[in-house]
């Protein structure tokens, strides 16, 4: 007898975790904004990870309204939320990373970390998003090694027209020429002996 209401409970449970995702599904078929959706899910004692993660596998032009909406109201989540959506939407991962750093820019390198390591094909444009949110190029370096991904792969183009190697030291400037040295110096010549006849 037991069994029969632990077996009830449990499908009661997969049946209601089946609606609330169905909600989601359809909100987002019914029109209702990103807000919106959140605010429903929320309702519906969904997590801020596991909205974020829906709304990008369910409706991929609404992942960054949604992330952003979500960050904004739990900023201490933005990692966890960040690498929720890119997991479930990893072609999404630049745009979900942009909207967690719109609304957390404090955390841009934590949110670049997780974005890269939960898409990490996605690291270069992961990366493009960050270095224009302020992230530095050591930091972006660092997330890269963190995340797993190849570093160069996210390091800023150099003038020759390629990324730097990781850990290169930047080249020694040119000495000053001296005063007088090199081509056109000056003087005359002769100077030396003069020869007596």
């Amino acid at each position: 007898m037991r069994s029969i209401k632990i077996k009830r409970w449990l499908l009661a449970l997969c049946l209601a975790s089946n609606v609330v995702l169905a909600d989601i599904s359809g909100d987002v078929e019914s029109g209702l904004s990103a807000d919106e959706v959140v605010a429903n899910a929320i309702a519906e004692g969904m997590s801020a990870e596991q909205i974020a993660a829906e709304i990008a596998a369910v409706a991929p032009a609404m992942a960054g309204a949604a992330v952003e909406s979500l960050v904004a109201a739990n900023p201490t989540q933005a990692v966890a939320i960040t690498s929720a959506a890119a997991a479930a939407a990893p072609e999404l991962a630049a745009v979900i990373s942009s909207a967690a750093m719109s609304a957390a820019p404090e955390q841009a390198q934590l949110i670049t970390e997780a974005a890269m390591s939960a898409a990490p094909a996605q690291a270069s444009g992961i990366a493009e998003v960050a270095a224009n949110a302020g992230v530095s190029a050591e930091a972006l370096v660092q997330a890269a090694i963190v995340a797993g991904v190849d570093p160069t792969a996210v390091a800023a183009p150099t003038a020759a027209g390629g990324a730097p190697a990781a850990g290169t030291p930047a080249p020694a400037p040119a000495a000053p020429a001296l005063p007088g040295a090199g081509a056109g110096g000056g003087g005359s010549g002769g100077g030396g002996f003069a020869s007596a006849s």
